[in-house]
């Protein structure tokens, strides 16, 4: 064999490319504490009880607590965008409006009307 059959013959490899890295820059965020946004308390009457069972899901039935339990059925969107749970209270706004709210802000948030 002659030194020109011995040569190797070039490979096809490609090279890889080498991406560049981004520098990731994170944002300042502000905590709603920080924040110098004006204070406001509420004045709504609402119409609540206290969730003691939630059964099903389409409807979901809530037994909630107005003395004794009563149930309650609502819709598969309500328990999608509320995320009830056993402990927190089912509220109805005066326009119908039906949301949720977790113990504590509800009892800090709202006092009994007994009249």
């Amino acid at each position: 064999m002659s030194k020109i059959d011995k040569k190797k013959k070039p490979t096809s490899k490609k090279k890889e490319e080498v991406k560049p890295i981004k520098k990731v820059v994170k944002k300042k965020t502000t905590s709603v504490n920080e924040l110098s946004l004006p204070r406001y308390k509420s004045k709504k009457v609402v119409k609540a009880g206290k969730i003691l069972s939630i059964n099903g899901v389409s409807p979901a039935i809530l037994t909630v607590d107005v003395g004794k339990g009563m149930d309650i059925s609502v819709e598969r969107s309500y328990v999608k965008k509320h995320d009830p749970y056993v402990g927190g209270y089912y509220v109805c706004y005066e326009d119908g409006y039906e949301s949720f709210s977790p113990c504590t802000p509800f009892e800090n948030g709202y006092d009994l009307i007994t009249k």
